[in-house]
């Protein structure tokens, strides 16, 4: 429509006149499809990436069966029906240091951040900071919030990546590659957050070459440790057995 045209424009001119790169989620539509998706926007030449949520949540954001039977998405017209991307990948971004003319960013969006290998999967393709926009006004200011946040790091101690989390709600911050949160914004009040993100050398970590290797890991000790235990137990003698003639 003619104010979409307008308000993208207006977007393309703010991003132009100050210089910098401009991150930003909303709507995508390709044919029919309907995408969850996350705007990359670099001056001065506008150039756009967009990355297409890949991990739906269930009942949220699709109803299995859906896209094949017609009565299943009217029965339930309030929840969304996108489709999926293509997966983990890199986008990169100019900047204006010269040091670091290239930043690549491996962008996730709200739920994506609780799935290891999800997040593994674009550190393996040379990402360099892992960018998270979420929404979690559905589940008002206290649990989920904080829980979704505290998950979100175990991405940045895996892969050993900073990460950069911008919610609408709230909480939006910086977590550090070993998990620390040094700037973070408060729940429900409209902030600004100004962060110098560090850019290491990439570290060949477990998650990177295993995945999500530490859960199946601990599976398997528990149950080799459970089968010793039985083994060893000593066996017990039936009470209507005679201990002695």
């Amino acid at each position: 429509t003619r104010s979409e045209i307008l308000l993208d424009e207006q977007v393309d001119t703010y991003a132009r006149e100050l210089n910098i790169p401009l991150l930003f989620g909303g709507y995508d539509r390709a044919g029919r499809n309907d995408y969850n998706a996350f705007f990359f926007l670099t001056p001065p030449h506008g150039n756009l990436q967009i990355y297409r949520k890949n991990v739906l949540l269930l009942f949220g954001e699709y109803i299995p069966g859906a896209d094949s039977f017609d009565f299943i998405k009217n029965s339930f017209p309030q929840v969304g029906n996108f489709s999926r991307g293509l997966g983990p990948s890199v986008l990169e971004v100019s900047t204006n240091n010269p040091k670091v003319p290239i930043v690549k960013i491996g962008p996730i969006i709200c739920y994506e951040a609780l799935f290891p290998n999800y997040v593994a999967q674009a550190a393996r393709q040379g990402s360099q900071i892992i960018m998270n926009i979420t929404n979690d006004s559905w589940f008002g200011e206290w649990g989920e919030p904080q829980l979704h946040l505290a998950l979100s790091t175990f991405r940045s101690i895996e892969t050993h990546l900073p990460m950069l989390r911008a919610t609408n709600t709230g909480i939006s911050a910086l977590i550090m590659p070993d998990g620390e949160i040094t700037h973070s914004t408060p729940l429900g009040v409209q902030n600004i957050m100004n962060v110098f993100i560090p850019l290491t050398a990439p570290i060949n970590t477990l998650a990177k070459r295993w995945g999500d290797w530490f859960g199946l890991f601990s599976f398997w000790i528990g149950a080799g440790g459970l089968a010793i235990a039985r083994l060893r137990a000593p066996k017990r003698v039936p009470s209507d057995t005679p201990l002695s003639k």
